[in-house]
């Protein structure tokens, strides 16, 4: 029987569509000469996952993300449902986790197997979830570290701004003359310094003289300590003793000292003792012929005349 070339175009036509199927769903990630399974999870947000986006369990791609929709309630839930062309068990406790799978933001799904009693058959839908990103993670790094970043910025307008109100104005000027004030005494201190360094000599001999006074202190020092001092202070003692002695002796009434300070008779006496003396002298002063007669050429003196009552008062 001979084909005719039309049959054989369209034989070639549909071997050439079925490859091309083929190879397509390959590169995608399906094989579609295994039975697929098919399961769903729910998300309030995909975080940027889109469709044929690979599915994988422990890193191992096992299927693909078929397609992800809205669903009908209205309420915003997103739908995303997955082919899975392995026949590799997983239980209902698993969990659909989107993650993402590089540096540029791109997102997977991955199966997190769970431990549980019942399997996941074809239509399941089970519980989604969304593993924070690198965006994220580092943007929770970062937040505190930006707090802290803008506490300090304004810590340092705080700073600058004082600064500038301490350098401005008067407050400006008085640091204009303490600093000029610290440079002339910068150059005192470099003149005095000068000095210092030309009469190192003389400085020198000043504390070398120091340095011999020092010793011949201490040399007078050790010269007193030899002295024999518990010798001396014993004299003294007993000097001290005997004066205690006198003083006791006094104190007990015995001797001349102790009747002049306590016999009010030998006080008397010694008091009109002092004034019949006083009285001969004052006498002696007023009339010097009763006591002294003297004749320079031998003549007779006259004989002394009683003062009268008038003149003697």
């Amino acid at each position: 029987m001979k084909i005719s070339r039309e049959i054989k175009a369209g034989v070639i036509a549909v071997l050439s569509l079925a490859a091309f199927i083929w190879g397509f769903n390959f590169l995608k990630g399906r094989n579609v000469l295994n039975e697929e399974r098919v399961f769903y999870a729910t998300y309030k947000h995909v975080d940027g996952l889109t469709k044929g986006r690979p599915v994988t369990i422990n890193g191992l791609q096992v299927g693909s993300v078929s397609g992800i929709k809205f669903l009908p309630d209205m309420s915003g839930t997103l739908l995303v449902q997955l082919e899975i062309d392995n026949d590799f068990p997983f239980s209902t406790n698993s969990l659909f986790k989107i993650y993402g799978a590089d540096l540029m933001g791109a997102k997977s799904l991955s199966i997190d197997i769970k431990e549980g009693q019942v399997l996941a058959v074809n239509g399941d839908t089970l519980r989604g979830v969304i593993e924070p990103g690198i965006t994220t993670v580092l943007n929770d790094e970062v937040q505190p570290l930006k707090k802290k970043i803008e506490h300090l910025m304004i810590s340092i307008d705080s700073t600058a701004m004082n600064i500038k109100n301490l350098t401005g104005g008067e407050n400006g000027e008085n640091i204009g003359e303490v600093i000029q004030n610290l440079n002339t005494n910068l150059e005192n201190f470099v003149v005095v310094t000068t000095k210092l360094k030309q009469n190192s000599t003389v400085i020198d001999s000043i504390f070398h003289n120091v340095n011999s006074l020092s010793h011949n202190l201490k040399v007078i020092s050790d010269s007193i300590s030899d002295i024999k001092i518990v010798a001396t202070v014993n004299k003294v003692n007993m000097v001290l003793d005997n004066l205690n002695t006198s003083l006791e002796a006094v104190n007990k009434g015995n001797g001349t000292i102790t009747k002049l300070l306590y016999d009010d008779e030998l006080y008397n006496n010694l008091n009109a003792s002092t004034k019949e003396l006083h009285d001969l002298l004052e006498d002696l002063k007023l009339n010097p012929k009763r006591y002294v007669h003297v004749s320079v050429f031998g003549k007779k003196t006259d004989e002394y005349e009683e003062p009268k009552e008038e003149e003697s008062k």
